[in-house]
């Protein structure tokens, strides 16, 4: 069939990136994983993954899971034991975004209709900083947590572990250091950096006078 049809039938863990008309895998380690059979990957049927701009890699027993209706685009790094990434329903990725989990444990729970555009997601500063004289961790890695509703605007960065309100909003280029136990109001507005929450407000996306997108309203009328 078409070269399309073909992308179609792919492992979820395969990138549209090509050589001619070969498919390359993220990791050599990866080529065995099968996203209908293993338990890391957990993929709703009725998400839309858009290919041409799409990059999963887990390194180890990280898990990946998409409820129904999400919107899938961005590059997401699992690099550590028992990571997990997790998108609630009817929540998209409007632009190329990038998670990276390189701490054992960390998490990025996505709650229901949340959106995000071109964000950078890292749940630690990647390399561990200790204080000279007491010697204790000054950077911790932990979770982040977007509840439902919350929107993350492009350029933005959310570093460390942080609890978003729901209905707040992430504002472009704005920059969350998070640190455990970090939890911001919800509908507040957070900007600059490092970012500060400055009002509360809500928001409404592009698809009218709701925070739920058509797809998700469909959902919700079915159960």
């Amino acid at each position: 069939g078409s070269r399309d049809t073909r992308l179609a039938r792919m492992p979820w863990l395969f990138t549209r990136r090509f050589s001619g008309d070969t498919p390359r895998v993220t990791a050599e380690k990866q080529m065995a994983l099968d996203p209908h059979t293993d338990p890391r990957v957990q993929i709703h049927p009725s998400c839309q993954v858009h290919w041409d701009n799409f990059e999963l890699i887990i390194d180890n027993d990280g898990q990946f899971v998409a409820e129904e209706g999400c919107i899938l685009r961005g590059r997401y790094h699992l690099m550590a034991r028992e990571t997990l990434v997790h998108f609630g329903r009817g929540s998209r990725v409007t632009n190329r975004c990038e998670m990276i989990l390189a701490e054992r444990g960390n998490k990025v729970l996505i709650g229901e209709d949340v959106s995000i555009s071109g964000a950078v997601f890292r749940t630690s500063d990647g390399h561990p900083g200790f204080d000279t004289e007491t010697g204790k961790r000054i950077n911790p890695s932990g979770d982040i947590v977007l509840e439902d509703g919350v929107g993350v605007a492009d350029r933005a960065a959310i570093i460390g572990a942080c609890t978003i309100g729901a209905g707040a909003i992430v504002g472009f280029g704005a920059v969350v250091l998070g640190r455990p136990g970090m939890i911001y109001p919800p509908n507040c507005t957070l900007s600059g950096n490092p970012a500060r929450p400055t009002r509360n407000r809500t928001w409404r996306d592009c698809f009218g006078d709701t925070l739920e997108s058509p797809r998700t309203l469909a959902h919700r009328r079915k159960t």
